[in-house]
């Protein structure tokens, strides 16, 4: 839907909240206008990227008109937005810190040469989805939603219909055979074929 409109004669705060409330999206243009900046600023205290704060705006908004039945007021409105507005920046730094974590957690899959792996990353994640392969069926979709999909626990559980405690298990165990089965040769052996493979452009390039 649209959150802008174009504006009308003036009205009083509460003639705008009651047409707010029978889905009238003048008034919801008016509120849009009048809090938008406000909750852009106050997004950015949790995030800097423009996109992420543009998305979490917009579904603010959004959110506010579908459930804008249980709207009880104008103070109520605003905070419902800068509420949706922060639980969403909250939940968006959870995700990138498990993002972050979750590569830390890989660093020693690959021992010390996948912090050096740079502009191979596109190979590295070719490589570990061969080695999920090799592992037992529960165990190499746990670990694909872990860590490619960035799923947590808990997230993976209620996809799967298992429960917390079976899915942190089954992320153990198969860390615990995809460690053996990326041995240090093999993983040496596909730092070699990279390293082959790079040379072979760069004379190409001359």
């Amino acid at each position: 839907m649209a959150f802008f409109s174009e504006p009308q004669q003036a009205m009083e705060g509460d003639e705008y909240f009651m047409l707010f409330k029978e889905g009238d999206q003048t008034a919801m243009s008016h509120y849009y206008q009048q809090y938008h900046e406000g909750l852009y600023y106050f997004v950015q205290r949790f995030t800097a990227v423009v996109e992420d704060i543009e998305d979490i705006v917009t579904d603010a908004f959004a959110k506010l008109w579908l459930k804008r039945d249980k709207i009880q007021s104008p103070m109520h409105l605003k905070r419902f937005l800068f509420d949706v507005a922060k639980k969403a920046a909250l939940s968006l730094l959870r995700w990138y810190e498990r993002k972050e974590r979750k590569k830390k957690e890989l660093k020693y899959l690959f021992d010390e040469g996948y912090a050096d792996a740079g502009k191979m990353e596109d190979e590295i994640l070719i490589f570990l989805k061969k080695c999920l392969d090799r592992l037992p069926e529960a165990q190499g979709d746990v670990l694909r939603l872990y860590y490619l999909h960035n799923k947590s626990c808990r997230e993976i559980a209620a996809m799967k219909g298992l429960s917390y405690h079976t899915v942190r298990g089954e992320r153990a165990a198969g860390l615990k055979k995809l460690k053996k089965i990326m041995s240090s040769r093999e993983v040496l052996v596909f730092y070699a074929l990279l390293f082959y493979q790079m040379i072979v452009e760069l004379f190409k390039k001359n």
